[in-house]
């Protein structure tokens, strides 16, 4: 690609020039300097000397390529001025084949803004719709429709739409199948409370209905900005909470399909769109959270930059963010939903604010509609180099691993004006027209830019959507076979490094390779269609492959030795015949994916040398070789037999509907190393470390604060949260409203749970955990209005409506002492757990809290009795909870006075007393369930860790427990010595044949030993006391013992009284360790070890030789 430069004065101005008169241009009043490309114009007349746009409304710029001779690019700017042309809202137009080029004047000197550039839309009947809104000025929404299909130049009669409140910013979608098929327009615009509304019509924008909300933050003014994006199918969206301005955003993401609101995995989050209440965005999936950390730094006040989805029909997109709160260094970051999880990478630095009054203003940027691994981007730092230039430059950035990593290269270099604001266009894949403001901008309503473009190939590796519809239908080759969309419905070819796709759209879903090709990534999103890959040529490369859709797809072709991971979270991936996955070194079945290898060639799916996770289901018999490892994960299965050798470990907690077998250097680890450990009845705060002798509040103010930043002030460290005194030395933490200001009077405190105590205290996402408090309603202090509660969404408590700021949330509300109930909501309505709350009486709580299914239980008590359960499945509130709740708060808006003590947290459901007991630690055995048999080989091994008496790991076998190979006992080494009396209970099993080849357990003190008597009958290992040599358990290792040794020699089992070293078998080490042990008594020795008599010769040989042994079981 060259570059067209400026400098050399007289033969580049006349090359501007001769292109202008060819093709009817003038030659750009502003200085072209250097740009990749031909640069074009399109604000080059009196009456649209100049334009700009604001980011959210799209599209801004669109491309008509109907009549592939004809195409044409349309943008929509707000022209600035002192003359007729200020405020004019113009639709710029260029055919890129002729360029041929013109305007149409929308509304006439509307409004300098550019917030009021118009959102322009192609209807199915090829006619264009515009629609804008003035900013701040009027309620109303205008729109026009053109007069003639694909024709720019006639436009018929402005129409508007009163919404009954300032209204600004319009975004079009249409969905073809929402309707019951008959396809409906969506416009979304900020309107009613200054949030995101909807608008709708069916009949293709001719006409519109303001039918409900989208979002809402829930205070005047909190204004959620969004940015949308569409593949006919959903409208996704991007949102923050507030303008950055005002808030410490982070970014959340939704999709709307058929007038429903649903987040990122589906979920509904409103099943009427159209009504007047809206959803907060924080209910919807997290893609960033301020705060987060990138690169060594810390992101705060994010604002959403672009949306547009990928050929997955995934959404990605550009958001800023501030490093440390800085106005003067801003970071873009590029996120993806890869249909698994959201990858969210920092990609470069946006520099400082575009102009002062805005902290947050960058030069923007841009997703190739249709390569989402391009963008465009302005910025006045190099990100080649990181140094900083003069102007705002534009760049080209490319990356192939979903954004963790950037290749860039200049778009404009050496401007000596700024190129700002960057917009491309859906075209077709193969061409790219970047268009972008160029000049001067001041504020947003202060202007003197260009509207400017350029027309590109686009070169760089494709993203490409299988089409299946070439003359050989089903050919994946090189460069040869259009069986691919590169966008805008295009055939293409496949080239090496492209990132592929297969939906439901394609004519065919076989699909052969008749030699290796090396994608970007695979993704296989079909849901209805099932994809067979045949023939000897495999997928190589360094990608990974995904299978997000649901469907089935066969791999029925060669190897495919592709590096990354194969990744099947929704949907069937199955091997079959020779193919093999020999490359990717992890394969991930997730919870509700499916490996299928029943149709391998083999007895088994051989795995070599790689990790296979099991969250869903795999069908097939799998063997593990050469350091594997099968991860099998609770309530979850492997339906066939399992083998492991040769360094391989099958760990995990699920079942084996099959047969297990651990070959020689196969390990069987039961669970994960190590025992889970609960913890409960562990104090959080009690208020008693707090000195408020010199002040009582909580929260910035004049006197400090007493809890030094433990907790903060709800939430302006006004005197309404104060550690108080109770009797002697005990303190509680007392709150109370201010009723006169509404429902900006929420005062009362909140603490970080993560962070503000020794140990993080925070309640995870997808976890049972039990929060308990005590708490007060003080006498003769008024009414109560007050909530106790936890959240995910710390950044947005404040003074207004706290109660709309928790998930879970009990309260206490209904009057005054005596009138006032504790209650929380459930599905059914609010329910009371505490009816009439007496004065000055302090009343126990145990919230019960499932994030998983985001629901909690109440118990409550007095005294130090233990919790009675009183509400059962609270719901989480305010679409919040959908991450770990972080923090935990009590505010009360009217002016009773609300008190708050002793506060705990248990890991799991804990309805014991903290009061009455102590903090302990509970270790929780795991079980792993073979249907089957289970083998041991000699060499194999199977892992148990062990803690206290009765926690252990466990294996259950449905058939019959083939013991041989080495049975080993780990004791956690966070758990208290063994004891005597410490039982285990190891193993269940139908059937048993055979003895372990050797069991290795910790080792006891002195005067401990293990029982093996009930392992091979029961399974059970135990600790009693003994002495080691004490074969006949009278208190001495004297000579008895070695005629106990003696007798039993050779002997096989378990429960063997001379078995010094509890392997189940009489050998010379048991003689060795009475030999070691002779004289010992309980207490003192009584023999010296010189009396110790010696084995006879025949004795020894058959130790040595191993002859005559005699098995004993049980």
């Amino acid at each position: 690609m060259s570059l067209y430069s400026a400098r050399s004065a007289f033969m580049d101005l006349g090359r501007v020039l001769i292109v202008g008169l060819l093709c009817g241009v003038a030659a750009p009043a502003l200085a072209a300097n250097d740009v990749a490309g031909t640069l074009f114009t399109l604000t080059n007349s009196t009456t649209a000397p100049n334009g700009a746009w604001s980011w959210f409304q799209d599209e801004r710029v669109v491309i008509d390529d109907s009549d592939p001779n004809n195409t044409l690019l349309m943008a929509s700017s707000v022209s600035a001025g002192s003359g007729s042309e200020s405020g004019d809202i113009d639709l710029l137009w260029m055919n890129l084949d002729t360029q041929q080029q013109g305007e149409y004047e929308l509304h006439n000197q509307f409004q300098q803004d550019d917030h009021d550039s118009a959102a322009i839309y192609v209807r199915p009947d090829g006619r264009y719709l515009a629609m804008y809104a003035g900013h701040f000025l009027d309620g109303l929404t205008r729109w026009r429709v053109s007069t003639n299909p694909h024709d720019p130049t006639s436009w018929g009669a402005e129409q508007t739409l009163n919404n009954g409140d300032a209204s600004t910013y319009n975004n079009i979608y249409y969905l073809p199948n929402d309707n019951n098929g008959a396809g409906r327009t969506y416009n979304f615009t900020r309107t009613d409370n200054w949030d995101p509304n909807v608008q709708i019509s069916d009949d293709d924008g001719s006409t519109w209905t303001e039918v409900g909300k989208l979002l809402t933050q829930g205070t005047t003014g909190d204004r959620p900005y969004v940015r949308y994006g569409s593949d006919g199918n959903k409208i996704h969206f991007i949102t923050t909470e507030e303008h950055p301005r005002q808030n410490q955003n982070s970014v959340y993401h939704g999709y709307v399909r058929d007038g429903v609101l649903y987040s990122t995995a589906g979920e509904v989050i409103d099943s009427n769109l159209f009504d007047a209440s809206g959803a907060a965005p924080a209910a919807l999936t997290p893609v960033f959270t301020n705060g987060s950390e990138f690169d060594g730094v810390t992101l705060t006040r994010a604002w959403t930059i672009d949306m547009e989805v990928d050929n997955t029909g995934n959404p990605v997109g550009i958001l800023s963010a501030r490093v440390n709160d800085s106005n003067q260094d801003h970071r873009f970051l590029y996120a993806r939903f890869d249909g698994i999880e959201w990858q969210v990478h920092q990609m470069a630095a946006a520099g400082g604010y575009l102009y002062s009054s805005e902290d947050d203003y960058t030069g923007l940027a841009s997703v190739d509609p249709d390569n989402p691994n391009v963008v465009y981007m302005s910025s006045d730092i190099d990100p080649r180099s990181g140094s900083t230039t003069n102007k705002y430059e534009l760049y080209k950035g490319v990356t192939d691993d979903f954004g963790a990593s950037w290749t860039w290269s200049a778009i404009t270099e050496n401007s000596t004006i700024d190129n700002v604001r960057p917009v491309v266009a859906d075209w077709n894949g193969n061409e790219t027209a970047v268009t972008w403001m160029r000049g001067t901008y001041t504020t947003y309503a202060d202007w003197n830019t260009e509207i400017v473009g350029v027309q590109l190939s686009a070169t760089d590796a494709k993203s490409l959507l299988w089409r299946g519809d070439a003359s050989q239908a089903t050919l994946w080759d090189l460069n040869t076979t259009a069986n691919w969309d590169s966008g805008g419905d295009i055939h293409d070819v496949y080239l090496e490094g492209a990132e592929v796709a297969f939906g439901d759209s394609a004519s065919s879903t076989t699909v052969h390779l008749a030699s290796n090709v090396s994608p970007m990534g695979v993704a296989f999103n079909n849901s209805s269609q099932a994809y067979t890959l045949t023939g000897s040529g495999g997928i190589g490369g360094s990608g990974r492959l995904r299978v997000i859709g649901g469907g089935t797809v066969t791999l029925a072709n060669g190897d495919n030795s592709y590096t990354g991971p194969t990744e099947i979270a929704r949907g069937t991936l199955a091997i079959s015949g020779e193919a093999k996955l020999s490359g990717s070194s992890h394969i991930h079945v997730m919870e509700q994916g499916v490996f299928d290898t029943t149709a391998v060639v083999g007895d088994a799916y051989v795995l070599d040398a790689q990790q296979l996770t099991i969250e869903g289901n795999v069908q097939g018999n799998v063997a593990a070789t050469n350091a594997s490892t099968v991860h099998l994960q609770a309530a979850h299965s492997l339906t066939g037999n399992l083998s492991v050798a040769s360094g391989s470990l099958t760990t995990g907690t699920g079942t084996i509907t099959g047969h297990l077998v651990a070959r020689e250097g196969g390990t069987i680890q039961i669970g994960g190393q190590g025992m889970p450990a609960l913890q409960t009845n562990q104090l959080v705060d009690n208020f008693d470390s707090y000195n408020n002798s010199t002040t009582t509040t909580i929260g910035a103010n004049s006197s400090g604060d007493a809890t030094n930043g433990v907790w903060l002030g709800v939430f302006d460290g006004t005197g309404a949260a104060n550690v108080v005194d109770e009797s002697g030395s005990n303190q509680s933490l007392d709150v109370f409203g201010i009723p006169d200001q509404g429902s900006g009077g929420w005062r009362g405190a909140q603490t970080d749970l993560t962070s503000s105590f020794d140990t993080d205290m925070s309640v995870a996402d997808q976890s049972n955990t039990t929060l308990f408090f005590q708490f007060k309603a003080v006498s003769n202090t008024g009414t109560f209005d007050t909530m106790f509660g936890l959240t995910d969404s710390t950044a947005n408590l404040d003074l207004n409506d706290a109660w709309s700021d928790f998930a879970v949330m009990p309260f206490l509300a209904g009057g005054g002492v005596g009138a006032a109930d504790f209650k929380a909501t459930t599905e059914l309505g609010d329910q009371i757990a505490i009816e009439n709350v007496v004065g000055d009486q302090w009343y126990n709580v145990w919230m019960v809290v499932d994030t998983t299914d985001n629901l909690f239980d109440i118990y409550v008590s007095t005294g130090t009795d233990d919790g009675v359960l009183a509400i059962e499945n609270a719901i989480f509130r305010n679409g919040l909870g959908n991450a770990d709740l972080t923090s935990f708060g009590i505010a009360g808006r009217e002016a009773g006075h609300v008190r708050i003590d002793n506060l705990y947290r248990s890991d799991g459901v804990s309805i014991t007393n903290p009061l009455s007991s102590p903090s302990v630690t509970q270790f929780v055995g795991e079980t792993l369930l073979v249907t089957g048999d289970l083998t041991l080989e000699t060499g194999g091994t199977v892992v148990f860790d062990i803690a206290t008496s009765g926690s252990n790991d466990k294996l259950a076998v449905g058939g019959n427990l083939n013991a041989g190979g080495t049975l080993t006992l780990v004791h956690d080494a966070a758990a208290p010595a063994l004891a005597a009396g410490d039982a285990f209970d190891l193993l269940d099993f139908a059937t048993l044949d055979g003895v372990f080849d050797e069991l290795s357990l910790p080792t006891l003190n002195a005067s401990l030993r293990w029982n093996t008597s009930r392992l091979l009958t029961e399974g059970i290992l135990s600790v009693e006391a003994g002495l080691v040599g004490d074969f006949n358990s009278d208190g001495i290792v004297n000579l008895a013992d070695y005629t106990v040794w003696r007798d039993t020699l050779g002997s096989v089992g378990g429960g063997l009284a001379a078995d010094a070293n509890a392997d189940l078998r009489i050998d010379m080490d048991d003689y060795l360790a009475w030999k070691a042990n002779f004289g010992a008594t309980m207490p003192a020795p009584r023999f010296d070890q010189s009396q110790v008599p010696e084995p006879s010769a025949w004795l020894l040989a058959i130790s040595l030789v191993g002859v005559s042994w005699r098995a004993i079981r049980g």
